[in-house]
């Protein structure tokens, strides 16, 4: 009986042996797929005879930390390229948007413009091309908006697959379990279960920790997102911060997302999403700002103003400028408003100073109805801007124009001095003017007039004695000409402010008055609705002749002034350098991908020399069982006959 047993005992194993081998082979080419092996063991009973041949278990082959490399592997290869993908369609929307090559063109149409700057039809064409900046603008901020919302949603999604997969995880631990439990071996459970784990991990940083009842704790984000059969489900949700982040269920704790896809898609939206909002805004603000503040300080084809409403509200008009919310940045400074009476021409310089960390918009209007003795009326919309309403027989204007007679006239004569032309210095100054001796204008030899700023530096020294034509204009350089009538003097004196910045505040644009544009960043801005109403009110001059286009010169030359990132880029740079930082992402992303995917597929290839089937291997191993199957089959029959020959003994 006991040969028998022996025998039988080989049969099964043999039998389950090829079982086990079958499989392997169909398997052969299944994904996942772990190739499996009978532990056999001798059987023995009371130490000493052998009782056959017996199976201890079936041993499916891994290697853990493998594994577990494989699975960090994935997660950083999918979190890159999650970041690729949205990285690319930036990239894609500033080629499409192109607001370098718009801002382009509205200087150069600007530059046509100079040559004939009462031109309608070219005044028509910078408009058109400023709407084309503005388009370009707001494609792109709602572009941006548009692919930050899909990251949301496929953030979202993404967190529901996670929870999809952990609840069949935990299924499947449950399953494992049980079959542990009764000593089966649930190496298929265990296959499938690894796969799930795999696709866990492309999408979330995971940690897999083996339990002693066989199943498996699975940890996301540093959060148990499956215990034992339970599976505990996460949410993706904004914070007060307006950030995307994950937690757990009903709860508001932030998990820290590392890997996988999720963390790319958080990154893009927290971090470099923003960054390329906020630089896309900072653009749109400083044209806004530059443009307008040049706008803002020249003169139509209609000159001065009766009346002009602010286009920026402020938040609250009782709480200094800086904190009121205005659109634009502000600083310390003074407004120059020029002041003219209609009935006599006659032309008057006023200045305010004005300190945005103090003075309120109320503050400001107080002022200028004071600083103008009424004749300029400020006052607050309901819409919380600012208007200005010239007092009946005055206009006003910004252009810093230079008052019909000089400042502080002392001539101790008859003569009368004037100073006229467009200052085309760089910073406000005050030009002082000395006549050197005393006598009469055009006669008395080595009379002399020395132009001084107000470093007393020394700009110009003319005859105006002997020899000079009383009314003949002198230069008092950039751009200034001073004449006296005839007359006498003895040492006489007289100045003139000379304005090149009229609101070195920034007020104007900041509140939008006679502005260019409105709106506050790329999604708002807009071309001044007035503007393309009546294209005569374009500032090209900057004293209200028709053929002046000096004011058109200066905008044209905010072209290549750097009036970015702290004074050291222009706008074309500051665009083409976002443009590079999204392409530089991408080579940056593009490379930890091929990385990671190298990495990846080189770990592949040594757990599948582990875990994969050798289809050869496999078919040497059939015949070891075939030959151990046909071995036993004849020793059963040599037993049964030899049981048989002693059994006849017996009859």
């Amino acid at each position: 009986m006991k040969a028998t047993a022996i025998g039988l005992s080989a049969l099964s194993v043999g039998q389950r042996s090829l079982d086990v081998i079958g499989q392997n082979v169909a398997n052969a080419a299944t994904s996942g797929f772990h190739r499996r092996r009978v532990h056999m063991v001798p059987l023995v009973y009371d130490g000493f005879h052998g009782t056959g041949v017996g199976i201890q278990r079936i041993v499916r082959y891994e290697d853990r930390m493998l594994r577990s490399a494989i699975l960090n592997a994935t997660a950083e290869n999918a979190w890159a390229k999650a970041r690729i993908d949205v990285e690319n369609q930036v990239q894609s929307l500033a080629s499409a948007t192109q607001i370098d090559q718009q801002m382009a063109r509205f200087f150069d149409t600007a530059t046509q413009l100079t040559a004939r700057p009462a031109d309608l039809a070219l005044r028509r064409t910078l408009l058109t091309a400023s709407q084309e900046v503005v388009a370009s603008f707001q494609r792109t901020a709602t572009g941006l908006g548009e692919i930050q919302a899909a990251v949301r949603r496929s953030a979202e999604d993404t967190v529901r697959d996670i929870n999809r997969l952990t609840s069949n995880i935990a299924q499947l631990n449950k399953e494992i379990v049980y079959v542990v439990s009764k000593r089966g071996e649930p190496h298929d459970l265990r296959d499938q279960q690894d796969g799930l784990i795999a696709e866990l991990a492309e999408l979330v940083n995971i940690r897999v920790l083996p339990q002693t009842d066989g199943s498996k704790l699975i940890l996301a984000a540093g959060s148990p997102v499956v215990l034992g059969g339970e599976s505990l489900p996460l949410q993706a949700g904004i914070d007060s911060l307006g950030r995307l982040i994950l937690s757990p269920l009903s709860s508001t704790i932030e998990l820290p997302v590392t890997g996988g896809r999720l963390a790319g898609l958080f990154q893009e939206y927290n971090d470099f999403l923003p960054v390329y909002q906020d630089r896309l805004n900072d653009l749109a603000a400083r044209w806004m700002q530059a443009i307008d503040q040049v706008h803002a300080t020249g003169l139509g084809l209609d000159g001065p103003f009766a009346q002009l409403s602010g286009m920026r509200p402020v938040a609250n008009v009782s709480v200094p400028l800086n904190s009121a919310s205005a659109a634009l940045p502000l600083q310390n400074g003074d407004l120059f408003l020029t002041i003219t009476d209609v009935s006599t021409g006659t032309r008057e310089l006023i200045s305010i100073s004005v300190n945005p960390s103090s003075d309120s918009l109320s503050g400001l209007a107080a002022m200028i109805g004071a600083a103008t003795s009424g004749r300029v009326i400020a006052s607050i919309s309901p819409n919380l801007t600012l208007d200005l309403q010239a007092a009946p027989g005055y206009l006003f204007d910004f252009a810093g124009r230079l008052p019909t007679s000089p400042e502080s006239v002392a001539m101790a004569g008859t003569s009368v001095p004037s100073v006229t032309g467009v200052f085309e210095g760089e910073a406000n100054d005050q030009y002082f003017f000395q006549i050197v001796g005393s006598g009469t204008i055009g006669v008395t030899p080595g009379l002399t007039l020395e132009v001084r700023d107000q470093f007393s530096n020394l700009l110009a020294t003319h005859n105006v004695g002997d020899g000079y034509t009383p009314g003949t204009e002198l230069s008092a350089t950039h751009g200034l000409r001073v004449a006296l009538s005839a007359g006498t003097t003895n040492n006489g004196t007289f100045s003139t402010r000379v304005i090149a910045q009229p609101d070195t505040v920034g007020i104007l644009p900041a509140l939008g008055l006679h502005s260019f544009f409105t709106g506050s960043d790329a999604a708002s801005i807009a071309v001044h609705p007035r503007l393309l109403e009546d294209p005569r009110r374009i500032s090209a001059s900057r004293d209200g002749l028709a053929g002046d286009s000096r004011n058109l010169g200066r905008l044209v030359s905010l072209r290549d002034q750097p009036l970015l990132e702290t004074g050291t880029r222009t706008f074309a740079q500051f665009s083409l350098d976002t443009q590079a930082m999204v392409g530089n992402e991408i080579r940056s992303q593009d490379a930890r991908r091929e990385a990671t995917t190298a990495l990846k597929l080189e770990l592949d290839q040594q757990e599948q020399g582990l875990i994969g089937v050798d289809v050869n291997e496999e078919m040497v191993r059939l015949l070891e069982f075939q030959r151990l199957i046909e071995s036993a089959s004849k020793y059963l029959m040599v037993v049964n006959r030899a049981l048989d020959a002693v059994m006849e003994i017996f009859r």
